[in-house]
């Protein structure tokens, strides 16, 4: 996430670059698109059935994308940034 000029970047750059949102996490929207963030291309959305959905594109707004579903931080839900991610959860080192 990052203003356009950032996420041009990571596209021209890191090409294979993939990003997997679950859920109805929060984290991938913040900041805020309001501010002028924006997420770079290569997102893959786990949806609340478990799917897994190709958003490409910067900031896909499609149904089954992050942006689409998880509009607002009102809508979204801090628990599904702690997984499981399609039944595995990813955890810290002593946490």
């Amino acid at each position: 996430v990052g203003n356009q000029a950032w996420v041009a970047w990571v596209d021209t750059n890191l090409p294979d670059l993939n990003r997997i949102n679950n859920k109805d996490d929060p984290v991938p929207i913040l900041p805020g698109r309001f501010l002028g963030y924006v997420g770079s291309d290569g997102e893959i959305h786990i949806r609340d059935d478990n799917a897994w959905v190709n958003c490409p594109g910067d900031d896909n707004t499609s149904a089954g994308c992050t942006v689409h579903d998880v509009g607002s931080i009102l809508v979204a839900n801090t628990d599904d940034h702690l997984g499981p991610y399609n039944g595995l959860r990813i955890r810290c080192n002593g946490v």
